[in-house]
């Protein structure tokens, strides 16, 4: 199936303008109503005299290939402008101008949709420059202040020695990779959660759940490979929600030294009384009866519980007292 032309749309039943990041719906965002595939503003004059290819010629599949790539890749713009990315958008306006730039140069003399094309690339350059300033703690100028997409009649619709073609999605991945994008320096948010799933590398996933583990002072178990992490982790948009999903997979591992016992006991013990205050039952228990069960061998074996009675009892009242607690849990 073709890949979705991303062109500005009206509602046939509301006539709700869809732009930018909205002209990739399939359906109305104020009505529901589902999109009417055409590419044709039917209210252009344009569109209502003389057949196009007609009068100004067919631009070239080499032309509509440049306009769909330059459309997709600003639709990832705008998403990432929207989101206060101003970085990478940036980056991805200047990649959809040079689609673009190179489209108009392909575009027939006279055709009415050069027009709309320049003035599109026009917006491009000038949003360009406009984030290219230090804004300091001002915000950018409205993305819509500088560009609008355009309204095109040409047919975008790929033609059958298209087929070939890579797909829009795989633009931006590899878009994004140029840019620097990586599990290493995406911030550890929606925002860098969201940009990693637009990579769609899952080695670079893995990396990014490293860096999360880290913070919920866990690591990855060896059964844990990016096969295994990428299907825990489908359709996950919410950074909170992410680390909470990774936080009770079976390889997210909770970090202690065992050389020490009663100090991993002691963490143990701590680590779930924080995963009880965060509402992880479940976990909490799981940290309580590894707590208990080593207080219970340190009293026993330990050296310091050897020569000391009073630690020894101290060991034992606090095994004592996480038993309580696991068989008010269980």
């Amino acid at each position: 199936m073709a890949p979705p032309v991303i062109t500005p749309w009206s509602c046939a039943k509301c006539t709700y303008k869809h732009e930018l990041a909205e002209a990739a719906n399939t359906e109305c965002a104020v009505c529901r109503t589902p999109r009417v595939a055409s590419v044709v503003d039917a209210s252009r004059p344009e569109a209502r005299s003389v057949p196009v290819a007609k009068a100004y010629g067919v631009p070239s599949a080499r032309c509509t290939s440049l306009i769909r790539k330059g459309l997709e890749v600003e639709a990832k713009a705008a998403e990432l402008d929207l989101a206060t990315d101003f970085a990478q958008a940036r980056f991805f306006h200047e990649q959809a101008k040079k689609s673009i730039d190179e489209a108009i140069d392909l575009c027939p003399e006279g055709h009415p949709d050069k027009e709309a094309l320049v003035e599109f690339a026009q917006g491009l350059a000038f949003r360009i420059v406009h984030l290219s300033n230090d804004f300091g703690a001002e915000a950018p100028e409205p993305l819509e202040d500088h560009v609008t997409l355009p309204e095109l009649i040409m047919d975008l619709e790929p033609q059958e020695d298209e087929k070939k073609e890579v797909a829009p999605q795989d633009d931006v991945a590899q878009l994004l990779a140029q840019s620097g994008v990586s599990g290493a320096s995406v911030p550890l948010d929606s925002k860098g959660w969201k940009t990693l799933e637009a990579l769609g590398n899952p080695q670079e996933t893995v990396v990014f759940v490293d860096r999360v583990l880290a913070g919920l002072r866990r690591q990855r178990s060896a059964a844990a490979n990016a096969e295994v992490i990428c299907a825990a982790l489908q359709g996950i948009s919410d950074y909170d929600e992410l680390a909470k999903v990774i936080l009770r997979q079976p390889w997210a591992e909770f970090v202690v030294d065992m050389r020490d016992r009663l100090d991993a006991a002691t963490k143990f013990r701590e680590e779930g009384i924080e995963l009880e205050k965060q509402g992880e039952a479940q976990l909490a228990l799981q940290m309580y009866v590894k707590a208990e069960a080593l207080f219970k061998f340190v009293a026993s074996h330990d050296a310091r519980a050897k020569n000391s009675q009073k630690i020894k009892d101290a060991l034992n009242q606090r095994a004592e007292e996480l038993a309580t607690k696991i068989a008010s849990m269980q």
